[in-house]
């Protein structure tokens, strides 16, 4: 055991260094709010459920200080929960490392909500495959020769977008 008389090692104090604070709030992985892309910002707040539901049901209108406008759908009003738009405020604060709130009004927005561009980008495809099989020369041949018809609701795609 260690007796009053012998002296202990200290390691100098190391210096305190005062954080840097910037003007502009910069979250830990470095987004800045800068007019994103809505449907990517989603994917990168790391939302699941009925709070990602929510958010990809909106439409952003615009940012205005620290509130940030979205729009949804009045076919989709009943996933706006008061529990669902604070956890979207506190998802987008998170990200941007500084306190937003979500203003959500219900109503027709100009922009697709993020659902609707994902649902209009699986109908296209789904139209691009069924052009092609009609043009195919093998489907025309059967639909000659058999007198047969594409039946549009029978067509599956084999290799679909990670988003259908």
């Amino acid at each position: 055991s260690e007796g009053p008389a012998r002296k202990r090692e200290l390691s100098p104090a190391k210096p305190k260094i005062a954080p840097v604070r910037s003007a502009e709030p910069v979250a830990a992985a470095g987004a800045k709010w800068q007019d994103p892309d809505w449907s990517r910002l989603i994917a990168d707040l790391g939302i699941s459920g009925s709070v990602k539901l929510l958010a990809s049901n909106c439409a952003l209108l615009r940012r205005d200080g620290n509130t940030v406008f979205l729009s949804i759908d009045p076919r989709s009003e009943s996933l706006l929960t008061r529990e669902r738009k604070q956890s979207l405020s506190d998802a987008l604060s998170a990200h941007f490392a500084e306190r937003l709130t979500v203003d959500i009004s219900i109503g027709e927005a100009a922009d697709e909500t993020p659902l609707q561009a994902e649902s209009r980008l699986a109908d296209e495809r789904m139209e691009a495959a069924r052009v092609k099989l009609e043009s195919d020369p093998n489907v025309q041949a059967l639909k000659d020769m058999f007198d047969a018809e594409l039946k549009p609701d029978s067509i599956e795609l084999i290799n679909p977008s990670p988003r259908d």
